[in-house]
């Protein structure tokens, strides 16, 4: 099935080297390849969703004060406005504790020790 996808490989690898852009889309690509699968398509866009919101989890984390909007969506490969409304979806699920100046396209983290949350998930 998925041995099909031929960048499964690159796919694992874009997001190892935290290469976003790459990762977002072949996930695109993997989710249109396989949408019709009697078997994966059912659980496919809450699987992407997962790879999507975990990926962002991953690039604000080790960020102590604040992270920009703008780099953010340079990283994913995509716009501002999309960055922004998967971060605050982020927050309201309480993924992450931030606030978003609109404004400024500044996510503003909490002071809730991200660096130390960082260095536990890495022992």
């Amino acid at each position: 099935m998925t041995e099909s996808f031929e960048d499964i490989e690159e796919l694992g690898r874009s997001y190892i080297n935290f290469n976003f852009d790459t990762y977002f889309q072949l996930l695109d690509k993997f989710h249109h390849e396989f949408q019709a699968d009697p078997y994966l398509g059912k659980f496919l866009s809450g699987l992407i969703e997962n790879c999507k919101k975990g990926s962002m989890i991953t690039y604000i984390t080790p960020y102590k004060n604040q992270v920009n909007l703008r780099e953010m969506a340079t990283s994913f490969g995509m716009s501002v406005e999309d960055v922004e409304y998967l971060v605050s979806t982020l927050i309201m699920e309480g993924d992450i504790k931030a606030w978003i100046d609109s404004y400024n396209k500044i996510v503003q983290l909490t002071d809730d020790n991200y660096r130390v949350k960082s260095f536990e998930k890495a022992l």
